[in-house]
């Protein structure tokens, strides 16, 4: 049996830091995360997202990652749509790959709430 990888609390915390009740308050939403880079994206993780686990607490080890502004190419096997990559929901994208992708163009800066 192989060593189990340690979570990266960071993106877990964000999430139960930021999100905000929704839809009547059923669903907790994060906002739009914004990178130094210019690169927006959504990343959830609730009872109704493709995520892991698939409930409203963390820590989480998977999350859902929805309509970047640019083509990820990290994100891409995860795609639902890869022939649209800007407009396509990425189910179940290990945690370390989105905080990767977070630190590569330059940090989460700030939010977009919608």
């Amino acid at each position: 049996m192989g060593k189990r990888r340690q979570v990266t609390p960071w993106l877990s915390d964000w999430l139960a830091e930021n999100r905000r009740p929704r839809c009547g308050g059923m669903v907790l939403r994060a906002p739009v995360i914004v990178c130094g880079r210019g690169l927006q994206m959504s990343v959830q993780a609730n009872r109704f997202c493709y995520c892991i686990p698939q409930r409203d607490t963390g820590p989480y080890r998977w999350v859902e990652v929805g309509f970047p502004n640019r083509k990820i190419r990290e994100f891409l096997r995860y795609a639902e749509d890869r022939k649209n990559p800007k407009g396509t929901v990425y189910g179940y994208v290990p945690v370390a790959v989105v905080e990767k992708v977070i630190n590569k163009y330059g940090g989460g800066q700030g939010v977009v709430h919608d």
